[in-house]
């Protein structure tokens, strides 16, 4: 397909989306805000001298107010207009907390740490808060049939800018400090509202109970796994893998400054790297999840990512972490993408919020777990002598084994009449993680081996035309008028 043609067909594409650019602009300055936010919270951390175990609390408790925004959030939803939730939100979540954090970077008191934890905890409650809303009301705003291009689009899309705002402020921190980026996270965390109020909001059902959400008995149970057993399997999938991710995640960073002992322009490397990846597979795994089926793609990706923490483990060097983030880039794009896509496709249209809203506190409450579970490891093992268990290879042992232990029920997904069916698993898994990658790999290799050697094809035609000058020259005639 030419340029030409595929404009025209994006164009086409957006104008049945009609709020496809307040959508597009208001990810972009939110995305800037959590980009800041998510990849150097955590640093932050470090530099006030942290332990491992408070920047474990710091995810813990992040994840228990995860939880808790749910629950009110789904109940916002069907007594406040969407506009008014993600505008409460984000000014809460984006700013308000960013500027709190400048200041603690900016004067360091003594209770720090504490108001730090407090700020990650208010920012996980707004954005879950405001999570049902947004998942429902893209879901309304974005049509089924589109919602593939345009979502792989929008992540394609985020992840350019994440890169290019990871990288300046990886700069502005060498050269300004804390305080200067997380001020700039909270100037763009205010200018994502204007898109908002532009945008035409759909309201929730009014007749949702708040009861009903949590209220968890057995006949509700048994309700739920005969009506939307796939629902069930893959929310107890989701819950499991977050509690081998939680254990292990918000230590990864502490592992690359502290034991690695890169300093930030190398640390902004290594996630820039991650980011980069990232975005070069999103398309990749949307053409692997058209021809395969997303079921497919989520069970070899859901698969490939439970080796993360063994491969952080191994690491000792900048160039073993960069190698650890392209996996991580490669194998965590397909997955989330996929888990995404999988949960728009059996969650049912009516009162979507509230399945959403249902699956984010078990998944959150996974995290939640997780993270308690490797706090408590992180005050066990990392005083330890032993080279096996200290420096949190522990941590990471225990992540990489819960992992593990959710793929049986990842397996035990079935969605009959989905695309690729027909396609045996280990088949799938061969393509898509290993012979397509390697062909793909060869012909940019092979590609980039013409480009070097293009020079010295020039050079030796040029030659080559040199000795046919001098050779009709020689002989009394002229290659040019005969």
């Amino acid at each position: 397909m030419s340029r030409k043609l595929y404009m025209k067909k994006q164009r086409y594409e957006d104008s049945n989306i009609p709020e496809s650019r307040n959508i597009m602009v208001e990810a972009i300055f939110s995305e800037t805000s959590h980009s800041i936010k998510s990849r150097f919270l955590t640093p932050l951390a470090v530099f006030l001298n942290a332990s491992a175990s408070q920047i474990g609390a710091l995810s813990a408790f992040s994840s228990l107010a995860a939880i808790c925004g749910q629950i009110p959030g789904s109940y916002a939803v069907s007594r406040i207009s969407g506009k008014k939730i993600w505008i409460i939100s984000n000014i809460f979540a984006r700013s308000v907390a960013m500027f709190v954090l400048a200041l603690i970077a900016l004067y360091q008191w003594e209770s720090s740490i504490t108001i730090l934890v407090l700020m990650g905890a208010m920012i996980s409650f707004f954005v879950a808060f405001r999570e049902p809303s947004v998942s429902s009301s893209l879901a309304d705003m974005v049509p089924k049939n589109s919602r593939g291009p345009f979502f792989g689009r929008r992540d394609s899309i985020i992840s350019l800018i994440s890169v290019f705002i990871v990288l300046t402020a990886g700069l502005a921190l060498k050269m300004f400090g804390f305080p200067v980026i997380f001020i700039a996270g909270g100037i763009a965390g205010l200018l994502s509202i204007p898109p908002i109020l532009r945008m035409r909001i759909k309201d929730g059902e009014r007749s949702y109970s708040f009861r009903k959400l949590i209220r968890i008995s057995p006949s509700d149970s048994i309700t739920s796994l005969k009506v939307n057993k796939q629902l069930v399997y893959f929310t107890l999938y989701i819950a499991l893998v977050r509690f081998g991710i939680g254990i292990g995640d918000p230590f990864f960073e502490v592992y690359m400054l502290r034991d690695i002992g890169l300093d930030y322009i190398a640390y902004t490397a290594a996630i820039v790297t991650g980011i980069i990846f990232d975005y070069i597979f999103l398309r990749y795994w949307g053409k692997a999840s058209s021809h395969f089926g997303s079921k497919n793609i989520l069970i070899v990706t859901g698969t490939l990512m439970c080796f993360t923490p063994l491969f952080y483990s191994m690491s000792t060097s900048f160039a073993h972490i960069i190698l650890t983030k392209v996996y991580v880039g490669f194998t965590f794009s397909g997955f989330t993408l996929m888990t995404f896509s999988y949960l728009l496709d059996i969650a049912p249209q009516r009162q979507r919020y509230k399945y959403i809203a249902r699956f984010n506190v078990f998944k959150e409450g996974g995290f939640f777990l997780g993270t308690s579970a490797g706090t408590l490891l992180a005050l066990t093992f990392v005083s330890t002598g032993d080279p096996f268990t200290s420096g949190l290879k522990m941590i990471f042992y225990a992540s990489a084994f819960f992992r593990f232990a959710s793929i049986p029920i990842l397996l035990s997904l079935k969605k009959k009449g989905q695309r690729g069916d027909n396609y045996r698993l280990g088949y799938v898994m061969w393509e898509t993680a290993g012979a397509t990658p390697v062909r793909i790999a060869g012909r940019k290799i092979s590609h980039l081996i013409n480009i070097s050697f293009a020079p010295l094809k020039l050079a030796s035609k040029i030659i080559e035309i040199a000795k046919r000058l001098f050779y009709y020259h020689a002989r009394g005639r002229s290659w040019c008028f005969g």
